[in-house]
């Protein structure tokens, strides 16, 4: 329906990031302290639906006002608030999206006292990256929360969950190996694997192919197996015990009653993840298209699923040879999602162009 060339999409991204721009200092110009930008448009790594990541850091009530969510061109889009406090928290890496505040893009700042503040946080988060002991103590964190899933995958039964569980063990296994080294993935998940294997240096390879093995497995035993035996070889190269606690039972599915709005404001949150993993089957980037398939499994059948959207297989079709499989079934999912949307009578901001998105009410 819409062209697909990524320099169509760049230039309209730019639109964006001006009218952004030109909206905070018209209308939010004492409500918002920064405006920041980071992702595949600062950094390269965008292609034909690319959005823009951005998000603004409140300095009162009346700024969430600018909080944003809309699909443009078939690519959603969300400029989202992230407080000063959880900003911090980022810098303290207490949260793995580091990228948020060390590879940031300062598109509006209100003040200098602002831009001074959010500059001591990138201080802050090199202060730590630079000692030792700090970001050691931040990865035998990290193994805990993934020993807690290992002890979970060990229970798990279905399909969906035994996939969901082995994904989040090995990006928090990844995320551990990062932080040992002092360091993150600058890039995000979309080039863990290849910081994995070619950033940090005397990582084993037993633990290196273990992270593939995970990423590439065809079937619910060896997802399992992989995914127990790549926590081990962490804990062995760290030097951590092997301490996998009792795993809780799998939950019953449920569908609460239907939240129409709340599900359709959702979904324009995470439509770029399906363009993601449409993106990676076109491609044949099978250990992203899983990487992306296990965050948005994880925004429907919890998310999405709270707000009354039914459980959905997205994860129990995937297969690194067989991609298109896993889009198919991706579209269907989001066909059945934005349907129930509609008929429960949710809204969901779509524009078929920048100028119907700009003049909008």
């Amino acid at each position: 329906m819409y062209p697909k060339t990524i320099e169509y999409r760049r230039a309209l991204n730019t639109k964006i990031i001006d009218w952004i721009r030109r909206t905070v200092e018209t209308q939010y110009p004492q409500d918002v302290s920064l405006v920041v930008l980071y992702g595949s448009h600062v950094n390269g790594t965008d292609h034909h639906l690319s959005d823009v990541d951005c998000y603004f850091i409140p300095a009162n009530e009346r700024a969430y006002e600018f909080a944003q969510g809309f699909i443009l061109e078939g690519v959603g889009y969300d400029v989202f608030p992230i407080s000063w406090e959880r900003a911090g928290g980022i810098a303290d890496l207490q949260e793995t999206l580091t990228p948020l505040i060390g590879e940031a893009q300062i598109l509006y700042a209100r003040s200098d006292e602002d831009l001074r503040h959010f500059h001591a946080l990138q201080q802050r988060l090199q202060a730590h990256l630079a000692d030792e002991s700090y970001c050691r103590g931040i990865a035998r964190g990290t193994m805990q929360k993934a020993a807690t899933l290992c002890g979970d995958l060990m229970k798990a039964e279905t399909s969906g969950r035994i996939r969901a569980l082995a994904g989040w063990i090995a990006m928090w296994v990844a995320d551990a190996v990062a932080s040992w080294h002092q360091d993150y993935y600058h890039f995000g998940l979309k080039r863990q694997h290849q910081d994995l294997t070619t950033r940090f240096p005397g990582v084993p390879s037993e633990l290196l192919r273990g992270y593939e093995a995970v990423m590439l497995a065809e079937s619910d035993e060896d997802f399992r197996e992989n995914a127990l035996a790549l926590y081990r070889a962490a804990c062995a190269y760290f030097g951590f015990p092997e301490e996998i606690p009792e795993g809780d039972e799998e939950p019953t599915p449920a569908t609460p009653a239907l939240q129409a709005q709340a599900l359709a404001e959702h979904y324009e949150e995470i439509s770029s993840t399906f363009n993601k993993i449409y993106v990676c089957c076109e491609t044949g980037n099978a250990v992203l298209a899983y990487i992306s398939a296990v965050c948005l499994d994880y925004a429907l059948n919890v998310e999405a699923n709270e707000l009354g959207f039914p459980p959905c297989q997205l994860l129990e079709v995937y297969n690194p040879r067989d991609l298109p499989q896993l889009a198919a079934r991706a579209r269907e999912i989001e066909t059945a999602l934005t349907d129930l949307i509609a008929s429960g009578g949710g809204i969901l901001h779509q524009y078929d162009s920048f100028e119907a998105f700009a003049a909008r009410a």
